[in-house]
């Protein structure tokens, strides 16, 4: 069984706000019901060749592509992680494997790669893992004698026209032959073992290139073939945009020339809307130069970006385990014989201790309003809360917290028909962090409460929130004042009670994390400005401070984050750019009515998305892209910039900039020369840069691609895309 809860990170000698405005987080411990869990049975495993299979390559190199196998268990046909899986060469002279043993990831995959032995001829690698249903996944490779290249007949052609190139060790098959001309690729419409028919790449520009021939890893030495561009040019004012959303588009932007010079904010995406491997992109910046001027620049290396998740969290997932004839309903008239607890009275609840097992506690009402019923645990430590914080604790919850968001994503459950929240502070939640830790629990909502005990043994039967409760002399852990419980659980719960209304409303069907999340983060944003509203700043603070910590890690750096990711916990950066994704929708496509629409559908994740924005997803994450950045920028001042690449309800460079410094998204900058970038991007991320020509100089002609890694098509998981803003 798994437990969500939030998470504050606290710094030693920071003011409380200071320490807000970089912090919640989730926390997942695993958790066991009752006696604790019993030892799995072992899956039984499904193998699959996923990538990397019938391959060609020089003898002695290594193939282009890993190979890949994809492990699913065999009843629930889901991606297994953590299974070792063996890699073994069954046919091929010394060729070499690495690594020879591979465990999956999180998407169930392993990798290895294969260097070819020193013979020419057929390779066989299969992969075995234990628990295997079936036949082992098995890749065929081949190495193959290096191609050589004689001649390029004509010797001069413009985009678009067909050459002959003749030499030796072609394939016969087109396909399996590749041409490029200055590391463009050129398609080939027919091969035969000694002569290469192929179209000249529609972005050439007009200059003397180098014409390959590769097969898989084995590449051919170089002739020249001098090229002249194709007619026709992008034209854009400053403030316009224009979205690149196809392979055949992103192939060739040509960019008019300028005589006043010129500037461009791009932003190339991957906007994949599901969650697979990272592929690899890459972007080249083609300068329309002389027929003398200089061959492409090399190629770079990609290297992908894999942050560390500061905390893990599971108890979404273990919720998604509920069965939905499980969810507790209240009987008809109920709400009629039921009496609201009263101060002074007394009640036992089942609540995870920090060996993670249920444990029964006693505890006492301490305020009753007119939406929730405060209790605290007897045990809690002395010099806590007063008459009077309980109170003002209740009325925050009555106002704004519960009328905020129930009002925005819809009523919660009700199973106790008492009409209230439960809140129960108890220091059994402090005593799950453990002393001297720089993050703390500061409370959560466990939807093991909504369900029958045949679900979970532990159920309360009840709407409850567990909070931590003030611990003045650290009983319980690291010291926690008063001060600080009232500053940092309001935010938790307003996060939490979505997540209650959230479980209720799709029936025990969960939201993929990164929509569940962002309408959390939501649910503290809309009462953050509640509060705002009503002259409370200072409290508003607390909640509208931990978003914007976490949207500043991420727009540092978008190219690194999946907003798709879905394994918990999800970092800060990933938490905030989901957040920042919903609130740019809720501010264009129907404000608080898109976030219950999303809350209560019966869809999940993108498809959930699509359907309630009603734009497909490549167009919202793309103007969202253009929108982090151009919303505000000085450099577009002037310039007449469409509503739809704005965030209408958030001053993004005010809310974001480093302590009214600069602002944290600094794409970087690059010329009007040749150049070749390549980068791992994970699905539903974008890569930023500008591209400028020289301050005072005219902006020449100029050629954007994006393709894949080594100019290749994009594989199969891959979405690309790009956005082309002009800022002067």
């Amino acid at each position: 069984m798994k437990r969500f809860s939030m998470l504050i990170p606290t710094s030693p000698g920071l003011p409380v706000p200071a320490r807000l405005a970089v912090l919640a987080l989730t926390l997942a411990l695993p958790l066991a019901c009752g006696d604790g869990p019993s030892a799995p049975e072992a899956e039984r495993l499904n193998l699959a060749a996923l990538a990397g299979d019938g391959q060609l390559g020089a003898a002695g190199l290594k193939l282009l592509q890993p190979f890949q196998v994809l492990v699913t268990d065999d009843v629930r046909e889901e991606p297994v992680e953590g299974v070792r899986v063996s890699f073994i060469l069954r046919q091929g002279s010394d060729g070499t494997l690495t690594p020879s043993e591979a465990v999956t990831n999180d998407l169930g995959i392993a990798t290895a790669s294969l260097v070819l032995g020193s013979a020419l001829g057929d390779y066989v690698v299969e992969a075995r893992a234990d628990n295997m249903v079936g036949d082992p996944a098995t890749f065929s490779a081949e190495a193959v004698p290096v191609p050589t290249l004689a001649a390029v007949d004509p010797t001069s052609a413009t985009a678009g026209d067909i050459i002959t190139l003749t030499g030796t060790n072609f394939r016969p098959t087109a396909a399996e032959n590749r041409v490029t001309v200055g590391g463009l690729d050129a398609r080939v419409v027919s091969a035969t073992a000694t002569e290469l028919r192929a179209e000249v790449p529609a972005c050439v520009p007009n200059r003397t290139l180098q014409v390959r021939v590769r097969i898989g890893s084995a590449v051919s030495g170089a002739a020249t073939l001098a090229t002249t561009a194709a007619a026709g040019a992008l034209q854009l004012e400053a403030g316009q945009v224009r979205l690149f959303a196809t392979p055949g588009e992103l192939a060739c932007v040509r960019l008019a020339a300028d005589a006043g010079g010129a500037a461009y904010y791009v932003s190339v995406l991957n906007a994949a809307d599901v969650r697979t491997l990272s592929p690899s992109f890459e972007i080249l910046g083609l300068l329309q130069g002389s027929a003398a001027a200089s061959p492409v620049a090399a190629r770079a290396a990609a290297a992908a970006t894999d942050p560390a998740l500061a905390f893990e969290t599971l108890l979404r997932q273990r919720e998604r385990g509920f069965p939905a004839h499980a969810l507790i309903q209240p009987p008809a008239g109920m709400a009629a014989v039921v009496s609201v607890p009263q101060v002074g009275d007394r009640d036992d609840f089942n609540v995870i201790n920090q060996e993670n097992r249920f444990e029964k506690v006693t505890a006492e009402v301490k305020a009753v309003s007119q939406r929730a019923v405060i209790y605290q645990d007897v045990q809690a430590p002395a010099g806590g809360f007063g008459t009077g914080d309980f109170q003002a604790f209740a009325a925050l919850f009555d106002d704004p917290i519960y009328a905020t968001v129930t009002g925005a994503y819809g009523q919660p459950s009700d199973i106790d028909a008492n009409g209230r929240v439960t809140i129960l502070l108890t220091p059994k939640v402090n005593a799950l962090t453990e002393a001297g830790q720089s993050s703390f629990i500061a409370g959560y909502f466990y939807g093991c409460d909504l369900v029958d005990a045949g679900a979970c043994s532990g159920t309360n039967r009840a709407e409850i929130f567990y909070s931590m409760v003030p611990d003045p002399a650290g009983v319980h852990g690291n010291i926690r004042p008063t001060s600080l419980v009232l500053r940092t659980v309001p935010a938790v719960l307003a996060h939490e009670f979505q997540h209650m209304i959230n479980f209720h409303a799709k029936g025990l069907k969960l939201d993929a994390l990164w929509l569940s999340e962002a309408l959390a983060h939501m649910a503290e944003d809309l009462v953050g400005k509640a509060l705002l509203a009503a002259g409370q700043a200072s409290q508003a603070e607390d909640f509208l401070a931990p978003n914007r910590g976490r949207a500043r890690r991420y727009v540092e750096s978008p190219a690194a984050v999946s907003l798709l990711h879905d394994a918990a916990p999800g970092t800060l950066a990933f938490r905030g750019g989901a957040w920042l994704l919903l609130e740019y929708a809720r501010s264009h496509f129907g404000g608080t009515s898109l976030l219950r629409t999303l809350t209560a559908s019966a869809r999940t994740s993108v498809d959930n998305f699509t359907a309630a924005t009603g734009q497909p997803w490549a167009e919202t994450l793309a103007a969202f892209s253009v929108a982090l950045w151009a919303d505000g920028a000085p450099e577009l001042d002037g310039a007449e910039l469409p509503t739809a690449y704005t965030f209408p309800e958030l001053d993004l460079r005010a809310a974001l900039g480093n302590g009214g410094g600069s602002y944290p998204l600094q794409p970087v900058e690059r010329s009007f020369t040749d150049f070749a970038v390549a980068r791992v991007l994970p699905s539903a991320s974008f890569d930023p840069f500008l591209l400028r020509s020289a301050v005072g100089a005219p902006a020449p002609a100029f050629h954007l691609i994006v393709a894949s890694a080594g100019g290749a098509p994009f594989s199969v998981g891959a979405d690309p895309a790009m956005a082309l803003l002009r800022v002067r």
